[in-house]
């Protein structure tokens, strides 16, 4: 994925305005002995206004940032995720959304051939961790 293809999540648009990205934007043309302290103020500025916008914006203003967890299947979080990946991540989500929706399939054929009427979803239980930790294998550098 390359700069101009990254997306910006809910979440850094709290902390986002024109200025910042301005400064960021002049990055470059500072002195490079200066490069490191600017890049520091940039982020302070970004926290503040993170900072700031928590603070005055209402729970409802907040749970765009939020989803209700009982309702989110791994497939759900797997498709959101996808669009910040690199290309090999994206593949790799790919590969992990079709291993569900074969999963679904065999599990609802298993339960038409047992006669149950109970109703499969693919909200198991899953360890984010070992999620992170193949994204992180597989290219998390996007």
């Amino acid at each position: 994925m390359n700069n101009e293809e990254i997306k910006i999540t809910e979440f850094d648009r709290l902390s986002f305005n024109g200025s910042t990205q301005m400064m960021k934007a002049m990055l470059p043309y500072i002195p490079v002995n200066l490069q490191h302290s600017f890049a520091y103020a940039i982020m302070f500025r970004e926290f503040s206004n993170l900072r700031h916008n928590i603070s005055k914006a209402s729970s409802s203003e907040l749970g765009i940032c939020s989803v209700n967890h009982q309702s989110a299947s791994v497939s759900d979080i797997l498709k959101d995720l996808r669009q910040y990946g690199s290309e090999k991540q994206q593949k790799f989500i790919d590969m992990m959304i079709n291993m569900l929706q074969t999963v679904s399939v065999y599990q609802q054929y298993m339960q038409l051939l047992s006669g149950s009427s109970a109703g499969f979803s693919d909200s198991f239980d899953f360890n984010i961790d070992d999620i992170m930790k193949q994204f992180s294998m597989s290219g998390s550098n996007p």
